[in-house]
């Protein structure tokens, strides 16, 4: 198993330096958009505006902006992602070999024998769950650092979520069609709903991905992953207001969080949704 998390963690290092480029080149296709405005609070001045329209015209150059010129641009944040990606996988691989039986190795399909080990070595294998797991996971990653920068999801990445899913239907049998079902309008139906009493409440790029991750993951797994998205971003806003780097009124991507919290939810989500379910049973027993 060590060997897997090294060889694991060393792809992961090639894999989240190319998100890093994937996401400025992104970044840049968004903000030169001639629809694009990143004044969502409505506060910038009139120079502010001519000269973020301005820039758009440097962004359009940008969308094959070299390697090389990524990292110069933001050193920092470069290797911050790529020591995120490599910690992340390695504790992705070590958790589901260990703990995660439900999710990392696919039940076997007997239209498709070996299905449950697609990825052989010897004696060993990895399972294909974690790497079902280990993709879903660099997409949230690409999807928050592209909302932190733009306050836009793509929905081409929603897309890719979603074709997982629909690729995990006959493989990935622990989740019935019946929680992927939930998973999918459990969320997305109330927050349409509630975009007509608070226009602009979630993002359609948010929506979205909880369709697609409730078709992979079913309701548990999605509704706690937004509960934990939500409780993370409350936080992050309160500790914004007191020391007053953000207002009352400023928004702020919801997107990141989310990501985070389905992440953790993949993880744990399950088990707190049974605990929290059977909390409700035994005082209603009572």
């Amino acid at each position: 198993m060590v060997l897997y998390i090294i060889i694991a963690a060393l792809i992961a290092a090639g894999v989240y330096a190319f998100i890093n480029l994937v996401n400025r080149r992104w970044d840049a296709v968004i903000r030169a958009r001639e629809d694009y405005d990143e004044d969502v609070d409505g506060k910038q001045t009139k120079a502010e505006k001519a000269a973020f329209e301005a820039r758009k015209a440097e962004e359009a150059k940008l969308t094959r902006m070299p390697f090389g010129d990524v990292y110069k641009e933001r050193p920092k944040r470069f290797i911050a992602v790529i020591v995120w990606g490599i910690i992340l996988t390695a504790f992705t691989v070590w958790y589901f070999w260990n703990h995660g039986a439900h999710i990392s190795k696919l039940i076997e399909n007997p239209a498709f024998p070996g299905s449950g080990e697609m990825i052989h070595e010897g004696q060993a294998s990895i399972p294909v769950g974690i790497v079902f797991i280990l993709i879903l996971f660099a997409i949230y990653t690409l999807e928050a650092l592209i909302d932190l920068d733009t306050m836009e999801i793509p929905p081409q990445l929603n897309i890719g979520i979603f074709v997982l899913g629909l690729i995990s239907i006959p493989l990935w049998q622990h989740v019935t069609i019946k929680e992927r079902i939930i998973g999918m309008l459990c969320l997305t139906v109330p927050m349409i709903l509630l975009e007509f009493i608070i226009p602009g409440a979630f993002g359609g790029g948010d929506r979205r991905m909880l369709y697609g991750s409730g078709l992979l993951l079913g309701w548990k797994i999605t509704v706690a992953g937004f509960f934990i998205g939500a409780i993370i971003q409350a936080a992050i806003a309160v500790f914004f207001l007191v020391t007053k780097k953000k207002e009352w009124k400023s928004h702020m991507p919801f997107g990141p969080m989310l990501c985070l919290g389905i992440m953790i939810s993949t993880m744990f989500g399950t088990q707190l949704i049974d605990w929290y379910i059977g909390i409700l049973k035994a005082s209603m027993g009572r």
